[in-house]
């Protein structure tokens, strides 16, 4: 009974966390459901297996994989998969599930279990930049301005404030009264200027379901607080999500639709978007990097991976990784100095991590965590790279709503951590 009843919340957190659309790991998850609830732990296996074919070193499905070697009375197996994954430097918490008890006898339990410690320490040393008091605030988009100033948005509110070190704050925009809503990614133009994505989501507290599916991107002027320019997704009766923007030299938007699946890019004088990666080939894209030369763009995406699309060649490839490195659940993604820095909150523990490329930018050759485990974490989103520190968002408490997209009391204020990218 320990078993089902851990495995059936393995099986209720991948419902929630696939792809909202059938695609072929979807259906070798199904036959995984249907193969265990009938008891059949050789076609269970079986559907593990599958499901690693179609998301090759995905953790969920690894750790569903260990549970059906277990199941299927193949404990070595069991424990070597659990193995790989600490290499990975994921924590499914196998030491506190009762199912894999079993496995606590063999002789390799010792150094899985030693690892499985290790991967709870804390990691990094960043400082505490910025500040807020809201607790319900629940951060998003961050940027940082010309004069160092931090730009913060509200999924909960649709708020934008422009908080200094000091912890003293200004608002600049407010969803109710300047007609946007949750406040997404944000990136910064020019002294006066910032682009930022907004959209309907249930979390807002002002979410109408008539708007349900509405997204855009909105220019503000940083020093008067309004609205400059809007750029609002023409309505499809499908829903959309812009999750973050950036942009390039030209003044060119890029942002994703995480509900939609398309990277899409947004020419402020011709007011046109135009689709960078047509909808069907990501599931759920996130983050955005352009490299130095603006002729890459880094899209993470949150169930595939790193997407590297050639601009210019329209062509898209998939950035590869290293055995003992998981490229999914990745939310944030920016260029550094020849290097990615991403913000993983999809695999647990959370952390911050520098991803080095290979000479042609299309294979992770060596990672470092940097941050991980720390007291201020509770579901990082997103950051910016500022100068070579940085900023990002510790705490957007995210993982905290609850199915009626309540907030529970006890939470912490907007906490926006400093790493120094030179160390």
């Amino acid at each position: 009974m320990a078993a089902k009843s851990s495995f059936s919340k393995l099986l209720t957190f991948l419902l929630l966390t696939s792809l909202c659309h059938a695609d072929e790991y979807g259906k070798s998850r199904q036959k995984l459901i249907d193969a265990y609830q009938r008891q059949d732990y050789v076609a269970m296996q079986a559907a593990a297996n599958e499901s690693l074919q179609h998301r090759p070193h995905f953790p969920a499905a690894l750790y569903n994989l260990s549970l059906a070697q277990l199941l299927n009375g193949d404990r070595e197996s069991s424990l070597q998969t659990l193995a790989q994954l600490a290499a990975m430097s994921i924590d499914f918490s196998a030491d506190k599930n009762d199912a894999f008890q079993r496995l606590h006898v063999l002789p390799g339990w010792r150094d899985l279990n030693a690892k499985i410690q290790q991967l709870r320490q804390p990691v990094g040393d960043p400082v505490v930049a910025f500040s807020m008091e809201q607790k319900d605030f629940v951060p998003e988009g961050i940027a940082i301005t010309p004069k160092g100033d931090l730009l913060l948005g509200s999924i909960r509110y649709g708020t934008l404030y422009k908080v200094v070190a000091d912890g003293s704050s200004q608002l600049l925009s407010d969803g109710a009264t300047a007609r946007h809503w949750s406040v997404f990614g944000i990136t910064v133009t020019d002294d006066d200027s910032a682009w930022f994505a907004s959209a309907a989501v249930p979390q807002y507290i002002g979410y109408d379901e008539l708007e349900e599916g509405r997204t855009g991107l909105y220019r503000l002027n940083i020093r008067s607080g309004t609205i400059t320019a809007r750029a609002v997704l023409p309505e499809d009766d499908k829903p959309h999500v812009f999750g973050d923007v950036i942009h390039d030299q030209s003044g060119r938007l890029y942002t994703t639709d995480s509900l939609g699946g398309a990277v899409m890019s947004y020419d402020p004088e011709t007011r046109a978007f135009a689709e960078v990666i047509a909808p069907g080939i990501l599931s759920s894209p996130q983050g955005l990097a352009l490299d130095a030369a603006e002729n890459r763009l880094y899209v993470a995406d949150y169930n595939g991976g790193i997407y590297c699309v050639g601009l210019g060649k329209s062509e898209v490839r998939q950035v590869t990784g290293r055995d003992d490195l998981s490229l999914y659940g990745i939310d944030g993604l920016y260029w550094y100095e020849g290097q990615l820095i991403a913000i993983q909150n999809g695999v647990q523990p959370n952390r911050i991590v520098r991803l080095n490329l290979s000479e042609d930018g299309l294979a992770v050759s060596d990672h470092e965590v940097l941050a991980m485990n720390l007291p201020q974490f509770d579901e990082p989103t997103l950051g910016v790279v500022h100068g070579d520190n940085f900023y990002f968002v510790a705490n957007s408490h995210w993982n905290r709503f609850t199915n009626e997209n309540e907030l529970p009391a006890n939470l912490s204020g907007p906490i926006i951590l400093q790493l120094d990218l030179r160390q």
